[in-house]
């Protein structure tokens, strides 16, 4: 064993090798001097040629054709089957009201004048008993033996005075008959005309159990015109305020009808008088 100081034989280079090695390091060295000895006083050195810069290349312009479109054929269209008709019902139409006709309304037609009843009095009535003749009898009512007389049917008879349902009677036999076994009426009977607004005429109309006078007032102006048309019986005598007779007795000469200027202001009347007979009567008056 080999002390710790020396190498390892085992580390220990080969001798061929390096022999080897040394040789090429001397013939390097040996060229390297030769190649120096040739031209000792200067040394060449060559510039380096310049590369040349590469000029842009002009690319020419190309047009690319445009390709024409082709033209897509259409499609056949293709039937669309229909469908069956669904059968419906009727639609319920909503009916509107039909509107009432509007209708213009027709001027109001004039109130009637107002005819006033005053005053009414009997003093006449003619005897009219279905089971005639009529019984006159001595107290108003009935009973046994105060029958004093009898009347045939269309006498007539003058009233004195009444009491309840019974008439007494002065003529043609004093006493007492039963009023609703005659026909009667006022003999003699006032009444007002009053005439409503935008009204100007009346109709007069009654009549007569016998004799009697009937008298109609009315208030009228001066300037005024009355007209009287009689459609049943004579025509009344017209007194003016102050008592005069318009007409001239036109109802006694069977005129039908009268016209004529009023006098003056104030109350009128229509007198219609009647016989012993009586009579019915309708008279328009017209005050314009």
């Amino acid at each position: 064993m080999r002390p710790l100081g020396t190498r390892s034989w085992l580390n220990a280079p080969d001798p061929m090798k390096f022999s080897q090695s040394l040789a090429s390091i001397v013939a390097l060295s040996v060229l390297w001097g030769l190649s120096s000895c040739r031209n000792p006083s200067e040394t060449t050195v060559s510039d380096p040629t310049p590369s040349p810069i590469p000029s842009e290349t002009a690319v020419p312009d190309v047009t690319v054709p445009t390709e024409t479109p082709t033209e897509t054929p259409t499609a056949a269209p293709t039937a669309t089957p229909t469908p069956e008709p669904v059968e419906q019902s009727p639609a319920t139409i909503p009916t509107t009201p039909t509107p009432e006709p509007t209708t213009t309304p027709e001027p109001a037609e004039p109130e009637a004048a107002a005819v006033r009843v005053v005053s009414c009095l009997t003093t006449m009535a003619r005897v009219d008993d279905p089971d005639a003749p009529l019984n006159v009898r001595s107290t108003p009512q009935v009973a046994d033996g105060n029958i004093i007389g009898q009347l045939d049917n269309g006498v007539f008879v003058s009233i004195e005075g009444e009491e309840g349902d019974w008439w007494k009677i002065s003529d043609p036999v004093p006493g007492w008959i039963f009023q609703n076994l005659t026909d009667s009426g006022c003999n003699e009977k006032v009444a007002r005309v009053e005439f409503a607004t935008n009204t100007a005429s009346a109709t007069l109309r009654d009549r007569f159990i016998g004799a009697g006078i009937h008298q109609y007032y009315l208030d009228a102006f001066e300037g005024q015109t009355m007209t009287l048309t009689a459609t049943e019986g004579p025509l009344p005598l017209v007194m003016s305020p102050t008592g005069k007779e318009l007409t001239g007795g036109a109802g006694m000469q069977n005129q039908p009808t009268w016209s004529g200027q009023l006098p003056q202001n104030g109350e009128y009347t229509l007198e219609f008088p009647s016989n012993f007979r009586g009579y019915e009567y309708a008279t328009t008056v017209e005050i314009q």
